[in-house]
């Protein structure tokens, strides 16, 4: 629909059609045209010029409109009570909302040619809100079965302001991104890019396939949880003018997670992305992707006195890089939590940090699990010096048993390593530990060498030049 082009509105009561306003009857700023009750019951009337009120009386329903958007300075108000209505937009124009849209209930925007809430646009729904170009049926909507499908070029974006006091906040798309404020406090805030999306119960993942747009938040998408989801495009939390930041923070009944998965393509996470649970726990951080790549802050520690810090895990088939930060600090007095970062291959640059130290506590475990390993001055896949770092501020366990699946299950130490903490560092080889520099513990931290029996090559221990201290402890079988 064009600016300036005439509004109208066909208004139902308990679904029976009343006199239909005249096609120039409503000239004015923009709002949705020609809405119909094609399931449930209600009546959709003109509120002055620039605002529009839709009564539903029954707690479903499902309005069919030839377009809509709302221009700056209109207003949209959804009286559904705490129920439900989905908006099915059938013409040609893609849905802008420049303006106000309420509801008191939950509220269903669908057009396949596309949803945008620009920077003037806001959302605002007592219940759950999904912008969405995928289309949902009937029958799957009024039996509370939230699957949409459809494979139109159709994109979602959010650049204003989308609220959600009591459920979900959801954005689905060819591509989907929010640079705007996404906030969903009591349910998830997602953003996905997908052919076929289910919408499982809160607490549970979001299930997207088909496809290959892009999923991307360089705004602020906040929730008990969040997700970022992409079939086979990429999948990018990142950080923009505004301070991009995922947050999850969990509900007494829904634990504070964040997914951010790729099923074919790849995560970049540059912004920070963090993670609670309601009892000041730390919550979890979960990317599951092709490759991925982190050069921000992943944050999962603990904000309360005595409690464990979080989890994050990071899963990728192919290359995972990090030259970021990962934090799952325990509580003070409490334990740090685990990290994992897995991928065929593994690359951790000299700056990247992991902690799980806990204040008057004990610290947690980073879990390096690739296929093969080489700890080198450079070529390798971390550095000596990298690691004597990290191992001042959690213990490391670097694991080449995925060696199994492809590659050999080699670990190689290169280049020296050094630290002084009680924290441990465990080589843990699918086949064989060639060790061919110093390394050297102090403290009360310890050395753990295990070598497996998989391989051509049979279980070997060779060591060229070894250097510890009293408080050595060597292990291997």
């Amino acid at each position: 629909m064009r600016n300036g082009v005439s509004a109208r509105v066909l208004t139902l009561v308990l679904g029976v059609p009343l006199v239909a306003a005249s096609p120039n009857a409503w000239a004015g700023p923009i709002l949705p045209t020609s809405g119909h009750y094609v399931a449930g019951t209600g009546a959709i009337a003109k509120k002055g010029s620039t605002g529009l009120t839709i009564n539903q009386s029954s707690n479903s329903g499902i309005i069919d409109w030839s377009s809509f958007s709302i221009g700056k300075g209109n207003a949209v108000q959804f009286n559904n009570g705490a129920g439900a209505t989905l908006n099915r937009v059938t013409g040609g124009d893609l849905s802008t909302i420049a303006g106000s849209l309420k509801a008191t209930g939950s509220l269903y925007l669908i057009n396949p040619q596309g949803v945008i809430v620009s920077g003037s646009g806001k959302v605002v729904t007592g219940g759950t809100f999904v912008g969405s170009s995928r289309d949902e049926s009937d029958s799957d909507f009024l039996n509370g079965r939230r699957k949409f499908s459809g494979t139109s070029k159709g994109n979602v974006s959010n650049a204003g302001t989308i609220k959600s006091a009591n459920g979900d906040v959801t954005l689905i798309g060819n591509a989907a991104s929010n640079s705007g404020h996404m906030s969903a406090k009591n349910g998830t805030a997602s953003v996905n890019a997908g052919n076929q999306v289910f919408l499982a119960p809160a607490g549970s993942r979001i299930l997207v396939s088909g496809g290959t747009g892009s999923a991307s938040n360089s705004g602020s998408l906040l929730g008990a949880q969040a997700q970022i989801n992409a079939a086979g495009g990429s999948v990018y939390a990142l950080a923009g003018n505004n301070g991009g930041i995922v947050r999850a923070i969990g509900t007494k009944t829904i634990d504070g997670h964040v997914w951010l998965t790729s099923g074919t393509g790849n995560v970049t996470i540059a912004g920070k992305v963090t993670a609670t649970d309601a009892d000041g726990s730390g919550g979890a951080v979960i990317a599951r992707a092709n490759n991925i790549a982190i050069s921000g802050k992943l944050d999962t520690s603990a904000t309360k006195k005595t409690k464990l810090g979080g989890a994050v895990s990071i899963v990728a088939a192919g290359t995972t890089e990090l030259s970021g930060s990962i934090a799952a600090k325990g509580g003070k007095q409490g334990k740090g939590g685990s990290v994992e970062t897995s991928g065929q291959h593994l690359k951790v640059a000299d700056n990247a940090k992991v902690t799980t130290l806990s204040k008057d506590g004990l610290a947690g475990d980073w879990l390096i699990d690739p296929n093969d390993f080489t700890i080198a001055a450079s070529g390798g896949d971390i550095t000596g010096a990298a690691l004597s770092s990290n191992l001042g501020t959690t213990n490391v366990t670097i694991s080449s048993n995925d060696g199994a699946h492809a590659g050999n299950g080699d670990i190689f130490v290169n280049d020296a390593v050094s630290w002084s903490s009680a924290h441990s560092l465990t080589l843990d080889a699918y086949r064989n530990i060639d060790v061919n520099a110093n390394v050297t513990v102090a403290g009360s931290g310890g050395l753990f060498l295990n070598t497996g029996l998989g391989g051509s090559g049979g279980a070997q221990f060779r060591s060229r030049h070894r250097s510890c201290c009293v408080h050595e402890r060597l292990e291997w079988k």
